[in-house]
């Protein structure tokens, strides 16, 4: 598992500096945990336990976020904006059997996205560029 880690550190290293090399900044979003969001990881509870191992279900989100503050890679990390919305809403943002993003859960991480990226610098108003080289 380790190697897996630090082979995930190079890629992403690597893509990061590709990225600016382009001219660009690599910006990773994290697509909340549907066990975490719609407090469904009682389905997985059995599954936990005979492993015969404690689990973080944050765990792994945890450890990628540290990993990403370290290579200095921005990160959008809608998880506890999904958790709250879930809790106020009621609605899924999961489909129920493969766990992708229903029509809500896009909305949710497109309304997330959005309101992440001028605050942090992703874009910047229309209007003229003020680099000669994009004219």
């Amino acid at each position: 598992m380790e190697e897996a880690w630090a082979l995930s550190a190079a890629l992403l290293a690597a893509l990061r500096d590709a990225v600016a090399a382009d001219g660009a900044r690599l910006v990773v979003a994290i697509v909340p945990p549907h066990m975490v969001v719609q407090n469904d990881e009682w389905r997985y509870s059995g599954l936990l336990r005979e492993s015969g191992h404690e689990w973080d279900l944050l765990y792994p989100q945890q450890r990628m976020l540290a990993l990403l503050d370290r290579l200095q890679i921005p990160t959008l990390n809608p998880t506890r904006d999904f958790v709250e919305l879930r809790a106020k809403t009621g609605q899924k943002p999961f489909f129920p059997i493969d766990k992708h993003f229903n029509e809500t859960g896009n909305r949710w991480f497109g309304d997330a996205f959005s309101s992440w990226l001028m605050p942090n610098s992703a874009i910047r108003k229309a209007g003229p560029d003020p680099d000669p080289r994009n004219r």
